[in-house]
C-alpha cells in the first residue's frame, strides 16, 4: 500500500511541474489550412489578442512573417510582440503549430514595451495585399515586418505601396531621414525552385537593395499610415479605378 501511495504521490508531482512547465502557453485554433486569399491574419490576430488578455491599444509588433507552399497554404507563421496586461508589459512569442493552431509562448524580457507598429494596421494591409495581387499558380509567398532609418524606396527598383481605407495606394518614392526608425512589409511571390535564402535577398531594402531597373520585380513594400507619416518625402503614383465590388 506505502508503495501505491508513494506511485500517486510521484505522478502527482510530475502532473504538477507539467503544468507548471505550461505556465504562459496559450494554444489558439486556426483555420485548417490557413490560406493566405482569405486575408486571414486580421482575425487571427484578434483570436490572439483576446487569448492573450492584452490591452488591445497597448499591443505592438516587433517581428512577423508568414510562409506559404504552392498550395496559397500558410507553412509557417511567426510574431513576436508586447502588450499592457493589468498595468503589466508582457511579451509573447506566437508560432503557427502543425496547421491548425497558434501556440503562444510568454517570454521574460525587459518591461517595457516595443516601438514597433500597432498589429492591427499591419494585418489589415497585409490581408489587403493578399487578396487584390495577382499570383501565379505554383509560386510560395513570403512576408515579413521590417525595419531600417535612412531608407530610399524607389518603385523603378521595388513596387511601393500605402495602405489607407482598405485600399494599396501606389507610390513612386518615398524616402525616411537617418534619425527615423521605420517599419514597412515586404512581400514576396516566387517560383518554388528558385525560393532560397539568396533568392530573398532580392526584396531588399528600398532602391539600394531591390532589382535592377527592368528586371522582374517579384517583391512589393508595404507602408501604414503611421509609418509612412514618418517619411521625409514621399511621390504618389497615379491612382487606377478599383474593379467592380472592390
Amino acid at each position: 500500500m506505502r508503495v501505491d501511495n508513494l506511485a500517486l504521490l510521484a505522478l502527482s508531482l510530475g502532473i504538477m511541474v507539467i503544468s507548471s512547465g505550461c505556465t504562459g502557453v496559450i494554444s489558439v485554433p486556426v483555420a485548417h489550412p490557413l490560406q493566405i486569399e482569405e486575408g486571414p491574419m486580421t482575425g487571427v490576430w484578434e483570436e490572439i489578442l483576446k487569448a492573450a488578455d492584452l490591452r488591445n491599444e497597448t499591443a505592438r509588433l516587433e517581428t512577423f512573417d508568414i510562409h506559404t507552399d504552392a498550395g496559397r497554404d500558410a507553412d509557417s507563421l511567426h510574431i513576436l510582440f508586447s502588450g499592457v496586461r493589468h498595468e503589466r508589459t508582457v511579451w509573447y512569442d506566437a508560432a503557427l503549430t502543425g496547421t491548425d493552431r497558434v501556440v503562444l509562448r510568454q517570454e521574460r524580457r525587459p518591461e517595457s514595451s516595443g516601438s514597433g507598429p500597432h498589429p492591427s494596421g499591419v494585418f489589415e494591409a497585409l490581408d489587403t495585399c493578399f487578396r487584390t495581387t495577382p499570383r501565379e499558380d505554383g509560386t510560395i509567398t513570403s512576408a515579413d515586418l521590417r525595419n531600417g532609418a535612412n531608407i530610399v524606396f524607389d518603385s523603378e527598383y521595388i513596387r511601393t505601396f500605402a495602405y489607407s481605407n482598405g485600399r494599396l495606394h501606389p507610390l513612386r518614392l518615398v524616402t525616411f531621414p537617418q534619425d527615423e526608425m521605420v517599419y514597412y512589409l515586404s512581400v514576396c511571390n516566387y517560383p518554388e525552385p528558385t525560393m532560397n535564402g539568396t533568392a530573398d535577398h532580392r526584396s531588399g531594402g528600398g532602391a539600394t537593395g531591390g532589382a535592377g531597373r527592368g528586371c522582374e520585380q517579384p517583391c512589393l513594400t508595404l507602408f501604414t499610415k503611421d509609418q509612412l507619416a514618418k517619411a521625409s518625402l514621399v511621390e504618389r503614383l497615379p491612382e487606377t479605378a478599383p474593379a467592380p465590388g472592390q
